[in-house]
């Protein structure tokens, strides 16, 4: 689910950024890189992934919320509202599979 709608988001991303004229830097698409510290994270490599997933979605959708409401851009504005559902339901999964950890 979260390769899927990443891989669409990242498409969106990439037209939006091409309609209006904006280079975007690489390291904002490309693919999912690998994280070097849960290479050697062993037994704890569900627990750091979750834990870096978590973290990661919550700050993605305090980031589109607040350029959703605030920011300059219409379509930018418009493409974080877009969003928004799908992040906060990823962030949703995430922290159910979490809670299942503990």
């Amino acid at each position: 689910m979260m390769v899927k709608d990443h891989g669409e988001a990242e498409q969106k991303l990439l037209q939006l950024a091409k309609r209006i004229s904006i280079s975007l830097p690489a390291a904002a698409t490309g693919g999912i890189q690998p994280d070097l510290m849960l290479k050697n994270a062993g037994s704890n490599f569900d627990q750091l992934y979750v834990h870096g997933m978590v973290s990661g979605h919550r700050n993605t959708v305090e980031v589109f919320e607040n350029y959703a409401t605030t920011g300059k851009d219409p379509a930018v504005k418009a493409f974080a509202q877009a969003m928004l559902p799908t992040l906060k339901h990823h962030l949703m999964q995430i922290e159910a599979i979490e809670a299942k950890l503990k």
